[in-house]
């Protein structure tokens, strides 16, 4: 396993809320300091790719390639929607 460097970084969400909750409540349970910030993935989009981005989420997500809620394909669908509505036309 590869080990990354992650303080003052940002990592992005479509959630920010719940995931900056709950991320913070680990790194509270083991009593380690997090150095990185949660923030929305909405802050980098457009407003034209916003719509693009939610529709091809619920696309994705009722295709049944992915299991909600389930961190690794959370992130395989959020990149996903991310590219499709920032690289596709």
């Amino acid at each position: 396993m590869k080990c990354v460097e992650i303080s003052n970084r940002a990592f992005y969400s479509d959630a920010v809320h719940w995931d900056a909750d709950w991320i913070g409540t680990l790194f509270s349970v083991v009593n380690t300091t997090q150095l990185f910030q949660i923030k929305s993935i909405y802050d980098l989009l457009e407003k034209r790719q916003i719509l693009k981005f939610d529709q091809e989420k619920v696309r994705l997500s009722e295709s049944g390639k992915y299991r909600k809620h389930r961190a690794e394909e959370d992130v395989r669908m959020i990149y996903q929607a991310y590219i499709k509505a920032t690289i596709d036309r």
